[in-house]
């Protein structure tokens, strides 16, 4: 299995869908899915966007060298504008965590901004 396959399928299955569902959020064929996610094939630089836009997570998550043909045309599917290249990976891993696991670390971080009342001053601003 590639590298991306095993992403495909990771995310497939954190999402709980079938390759039938992924199928119909990104029309590839799931056939082709298949191949992808058993290292038969590799997916193209068009397919891996579907992908990222099906999962929504920036295309660096499925294949960080993509990330550098990819990103400057396609910023919208990094997540967010004006982060560099280490900010977007970053906000690929936490869309790679499970609901529970994102609210977990989204408690986290709210505890601690209040926690610090400079900080918190300058958030609401």
């Amino acid at each position: 299995m590639s590298d991306i396959g095993a992403k495909i399928k990771k995310l497939r299955k954190l999402n709980n869908w079938t390759q039938k569902i992924l199928e119909k959020k990104t029309g590839i064929p799931q056939g082709q899915i298949s191949d992808y996610e058993s290292g038969k094939e590799n997916p193209k630089l068009d397919k891996v966007i579907k992908f990222a836009q099906a999962f929504g997570v920036s295309v660096a998550v499925l294949d960080e060298a993509l990330m550098d043909i990819a990103g400057s045309e396609n910023d919208d599917i990094c997540l967010c504008r004006g982060f560099d290249r280490a900010g977007k990976h970053l906000l690929g891993k936490i869309r790679m965590l499970s609901e529970e696991e994102r609210w977990a670390l989204y408690d986290h971080i709210v505890k601690n901004i209040q926690a610090d009342p400079g900080l918190s001053q300058d958030i609401e601003q």
